[in-house]
């Protein structure tokens, strides 16, 4: 069965927004009855509605019926990797209807015409053959398609955000409406966990880590074969890999070899697998090397609870898994990769059906360390 597929949108509206989309302010976005119903403040400002986590757009399309657009207010409908790389369709709220490119951050208008309500009603992004091609209905069934344009050198599409929302000049204003039309395939699951695997040997991190992040200072990169995290003496800093999309850990786990070259000089400092709720930042698991322990840590509504720690030593084991099997999370070890002793077992405090998955190196927050952080990862669910 396909997973990860941006068809898992189509059917976002038939409840109250879920853990898939961020709004900015929540008070502007609401659900009813399949419908995105936008309450367009009387403020000047612009207001924005993006996807959490990343969805697989190869050889699929997104259709987004707009019920009529007034002057004043404007309305975009962007699939892309990030806020500087999308494709996009923009009802300005000028009455214009611009096809739209941003690359890199440069924004590009490449088609313009006026906006009409009835012609452009069913806005369509597609991707076919590497390729991402613009559309406008007004019946949702005959396509105009006025544009296609390579996305080689702009962005993957199996990893895309879909950002909506608009500006507006102020003053009372309707509200606006827009519903996605239902795709083939209903509800796509998410992949499994074991489905993201890097072996971190092409010297690139791609694009299946858009999410990650690198404090000031710091390198994130990939060379000799491993991702490597490497930052300068500092109180308190975090660098990590953060995968693009959500993934199921039922049925399923998630393996990999962390490394730290200064685990054992007092430096505070860390390599840890996270497992985090997509859409739930504050509730996690975070399983560590740190000054000579492996340790777990259950974050619960951002409190920190220490579950069990024992002495590190790489001869121990410096495999680290973890699985679900009946209900429960088994965090294991590994000197081979090939048989696992079991380090502690959690009934679940998250939603294990949809985790992002984090490799994460940095300083804990205690005084400075006495040399620079250097830490590694390898083989992410890539068997021995």
């Amino acid at each position: 069965m396909e997973c990860g597929l941006i068809d898992a949108l189509t059917s976002s509206f038939d409840q109250a927004l879920d853990w898939r989309w961020q709004a900015y302010d929540p008070n502007v976005f609401s659900t009813e009855g399949g419908d995105l119903v936008i309450n367009v403040p009387e403020a000047a400002s612009y207001y924005g509605l993006d996807t959490t986590v990343q969805w697989d757009f190869t050889g699929r399309s997104l259709t987004l019926e707009l019920e009529p657009v007034p002057l004043g207010v404007g309305f975009w409908f962007d699939i892309g990797s990030d806020p500087e790389n999308y494709a996009e369709l923009f009802v300005t709220d000028g009455g214009q209807l611009l096809h739209v490119t941003e690359v890199e951050g440069v924004y590009d208008v490449l088609a313009s015409e006026p906006y009409n309500p009835v012609e452009h009603r069913f806005l369509r992004l597609r991707e076919q053959d590497g390729s991402v091609i613009f559309g406008v209905s007004a019946d949702g069934q005959s396509f105009n398609e006025l544009l296609e344009l390579p996305l080689a050198g702009w962005f993957d599409p199996r990893f895309v955000d879909v950002f909506l929302g608009f500006p507006t000049l102020g003053g009372p204003k309707p509200e606006l409406r827009a519903r996605f039309v239902q795709s083939s395939t209903v509800n796509s699951p998410l992949c499994k966990a074991e489905a993201l695997s890097d072996n971190f040997n092409d010297g690139v991190v791609g694009p299946e880590w858009n999410n990650s992040f690198a404090q000031p200072g710091c390198a994130l990169l990939e060379q000799e074969g491993r991702a490597q995290i490497a930052c300068p003496p500092q109180q308190y800093i975090q660098t990590s890999l953060v995968s693009s999309s959500a993934y199921g850990l039922t049925g399923s786990s998630v393996r990999v070899e962390p490394g730290n070259a200064t685990m054992n000089d007092g430096a505070n400092v860390y390599a840890a697998l996270i497992l985090r709720d997509a859409g739930e930042t504050g509730s996690f698991w975070f399983y560590e090397l740190f000054e000579g322990a492996l340790e777990l840590y259950e974050i619960k509504n951002f409190e920190w609870q220490p579950t069990k720690q024992v002495p590190y030593a790489p001869e121990d084991g410096s495999i680290l898994r973890v699985r679900e099997q009946a209900g429960q999370v088994i965090f294991e070890r590994s000197v081979d990769g090939v048989t696992f002793t079991n380090f502690i077992s959690r009934t679940p405090h998250i939603d294990i059906s949809k985790l992002q998955i984090e490799l994460s190196g940095g300083v804990s927050e205690f005084p400075n360390p006495n040399a620079p952080v250097e830490v590694w990862f390898d083989n992410l669910n890539v068997a021995p």
